[in-house]
């Protein structure tokens, strides 16, 4: 009966020291990984400053993780010189459209034959990305995609109380928190800014509230 217990103990402290891991191999704070590129294409994440980012690759389950990352420099080579060369970034796996593109832009390549941008999508949130320089020498395949990453977001938009559930209690809580009779964590801060997304603020309020409450509603179907 003693090495029976024994045995039970062991597989508990196990099974939860295995738990523990599972949990610390989440980031604590939002960023790019995955990043694919290459055939002359070069995709570089940023901070907000554009300061270039050294990527996390003891990150366990994220591959080379860049901490902070919500901008990039896009490059590619051996493209024609003055030729306009559009810049597509796409949430998600579908054809690009007014409701998965976040970045867009257009530049004319150099007398090297190099475009370069510097994207900085107006909404990153929690999904797999897709990057599309397109022009002369450079077509548009949807399967294809000249480089690609993904976003990591240590909370999800509207549920400001972190139980899952995007309802009136996420919307009395930031209520609460523009009346200054509730603290927030950076984290739930970040997770209650929902009007970020469509007006570029950084002040939590009212407004935020009210669309939390429609989302839950259903009145909304998003953020922007």
């Amino acid at each position: 009966m003693k090495r029976l217990l024994r045995s039970l103990l062991l597989a508990a402290v196990l099974t939860a020291a295995l738990c523990v891991g599972a949990l610390a191999a989440e980031p604590t704070v939002a960023g790019i990984y995955g990043v694919t590129d290459g055939n002359g294409v070069t995709l570089t994440p940023q901070e907000a400053n554009e300061n270039t980012i050294t990527p996390d690759k003891t990150q366990e389950g994220y591959d080379a993780y860049y901490a902070n990352a919500v901008r990039f420099g896009v490059e590619k080579t051996g493209l024609t010189k003055g030729t306009q060369y559009l810049l597509l970034v796409v949430k998600g796996t579908e054809a690009p459209s007014e409701k998965n593109i976040v970045y867009i832009d257009q530049r004319a390549a150099d007398s090297s034959g190099k475009v370069s941008f510097n994207a900085y999508p107006s909404s990153l949130t929690k999904d797999d990305y897709r990057v599309y320089v397109v022009g002369e020498n450079s077509a548009y395949s949807q399967g294809t995609p000249t480089a690609s990453f993904s976003y990591y977001q240590p909370y999800t938009l509207g549920d400001v109380n972190g139980d899952e559930i995007i309802n009136a209690s996420d919307a009395l809580l930031v209520l609460k928190f523009s009346a200054k009779l509730e603290t927030l964590t950076d984290t739930q801060k970040l997770a209650a800014n929902v009007t970020a997304h469509s007006t570029g603020d950084d002040i939590i309020n009212a407004s935020d509230a009210l669309m939390i409450l429609k989302y839950s509603a259903k009145l909304i179907t998003g953020w922007d």
